[in-house]
């Protein structure tokens, strides 16, 4: 399991290395300025693995019963998130999408709908209050496991709209559905409080 384990984070590693060479080899090969293509190198290549760590290092200080599950699960994910970037790079490449907001947009909502799915079992800290939704510890929870429901069915409602929107209001769903994170989970804790309290 320990062999399977580490393979899984040398991968994680290679790819986010190899990514980081194709965006500097295309920067180049668009005469890039060195500052842009430093940045986009980082962002893209470097950020996904500071990402894994981070969450990495947040299931181990928690005292989640079986934190090496966790961390396998937040590794297929990782990876499925690189390689759907490479997919991606490909077919741009052979002209099947566009590097446009709304070929983008729809490959992040994907990743989004799969990580909601999970968020509940692999996110050491969704069960920890936040004030912004009501004062009930209890209802806290409850409201910020919401959140994984709203970005399965929101990124799923999010994608129809992709499809079926001009171009021009991509952008507006894409922030309508991150915001929707914070909204409807608000909302969704109110109505709990009143019920509560009836």
């Amino acid at each position: 399991m320990k062999t399977k384990y580490s393979i899984l984070e040398i991968l994680i590693v290679l790819i986010s290395f190899g990514i980081s060479g194709y965006v500097i080899k295309y920067q180049i090969d668009n005469y890039k300025p060195i500052e842009d293509i430093l940045i986009k190198t980082f962002m893209v290549g470097f950020t996904t693995p500071i990402f894994y760590w981070t969450m990495k290092s947040k299931v181990l200080s928690s005292n989640y019963p079986n934190p090496e599950k966790i961390i396998r699960i937040w590794q297929y994910l990782v990876i499925g998130f690189l390689i759907s970037g490479i997919l991606f790079e490909i077919m741009i490449s052979y002209k099947i999408v566009e590097r446009s907001i709304k070929d983008i947009g729809i490959l992040w909502l994907i990743w989004m709908i799969v990580y909601g799915n999970f968020r509940s079992k692999i996110e050491p800290f969704y069960q920890e209050p936040i004030h912004f939704f009501v004062a009930d510890e209890d209802i806290q929870k409850r409201a910020k496991r919401f959140i994984g429901k709203v970005m399965v069915f929101g990124g799923i409602l999010s994608l129809i709209l992709l499809f079926v929107l001009p171009e021009s209001l991509v952008g507006y769903v894409l922030l309508a559905y991150i915001f929707s994170f914070f909204i409807v989970p608000s909302f969704y804790g109110k109505i709990l409080q009143w019920k509560k309290v009836a």
